[in-house]
């Protein structure tokens, strides 16, 4: 019996799946939120315990029988917040299997390559691009938190669409459909003072804004030209990180299609953002890649990333979900 755990950690919730290797899906449980950045480590130690425990009570399976197991966390991109969570997962599972944790990003990246190395663009509230190539070799571009990056994000589309309306109103730039849209967010009758108290008095304007994000999209499906030209701005922000990312990890001029899974609100909105990504990837590095919109959760991805570490020989599984 090989028995796989996977475990998305992230800012609002932390759900973890066990999984047979030959039968499949054993149990999954949610949790409390485990973001390092956030969150007290005695609070994340607690969280996980507690998912832990919940999952090896509902499949009476002793910690001891858990061949490998992958925690994917946001705000676990450093090193020494993964050997720490490493090293406090694997004791409560009794350090008999094989314990990794990481970022994130491997989980939305293999929820859409079955736990093929690839590449994902992860844009929701902030946004980020990493990749694994065949070699093991890593890479990201982006993620810099929205002061320092956050292109194509829904903090960037909301921080453009106010923009664009100030713009408007001061007779610097052209009118747009977002006015009377961001007025009535806002409880306003015109754009003024209203704008900087609604933004700057919140106490996270970086969701605050991200919010706006879905009023791009509705105005753009209008026909609005101002909201149009801010998500071209974003598909071609999407394509350059895509495109480093590829040229990082030596995956531009082959014979193969990449694989890009898209993740997060705002990247999903394919249809408004991949042409414009896809005429910057060829613009800037001509590579070839394939836009995937995962089926499976995250946590999928953990499970398959769980896998990976306890083969050697490189068999993938197919069957995870069933």
């Amino acid at each position: 019996m090989t028995i796989l755990l996977g475990i998305d950690g992230g800012g609002t919730k932390t759900t973890g799946r066990l999984v047979d290797v030959n039968s499949g899906f054993l149990a999954e449980r949610t949790v409390g939120p485990t973001n390092p950045s956030s969150r007290l480590r005695k609070d994340v130690e607690n969280e996980l315990a507690l998912l832990i425990k919940q999952l090896l009570a509902a499949t009476r399976i002793p910690p001891s029988d858990v061949s490998a197991c992958f925690a994917g966390v946001a705000g676990a991109s450093r090193p020494d917040i993964q050997q720490w969570l490493t090293q406090t997962i694997d004791t409560m599972l009794g350090s008999r299997g094989v314990t990794r944790a990481g970022h994130d990003g491997v989980n939305a990246l293999f929820s859409g390559t079955n736990g093929h190395p690839g590449i994902v663009h992860i844009a929701g509230t902030g946004s980020l691009t990493y990749g694994i190539s065949q070699q093991g070799s890593e890479a990201r571009a982006g993620g810099w938190g929205y002061l320092l990056g956050d292109v194509g994000s829904g903090f960037s589309l909301g921080q453009a669409a106010m923009k664009a309306v100030l713009d408007a109103h001061d007779g610097v730039g052209p009118a747009t459909a977002l006015r009377e849209k961001l007025c009535q967010v806002v409880g306003v009758e015109a754009p003024g003072p209203g704008f900087i108290e609604w933004v700057y008095d919140h106490a996270d304007v970086k969701t605050r804004l991200a919010s706006l994000a879905p009023f791009v999209f509705e105005a753009a499906e209008e026909g609005d030209a101002v909201a149009h030209r801010i998500l071209s701005h974003a598909g071609q922000a999407m394509g350059r990180a895509v495109g480093a990312v590829m040229t990082h990890l030596n995956m531009t001029g082959g014979a193969s299609t990449v694989p890009v899974v898209l993740a997060g609100s705002v990247a999903k909105r394919t249809e408004w953002l991949v042409p414009a990504a896809s005429a910057e990837l060829h613009r800037t590095c001509g590579g070839e890649v394939s836009w995937i919109l995962p089926e499976d959760p995250p946590v999928a991805g953990a499970v398959f990333a769980a896998h990976n570490l306890f083969y050697s020989d490189g068999k993938m599984l197919t069957h995870l979900n069933d």
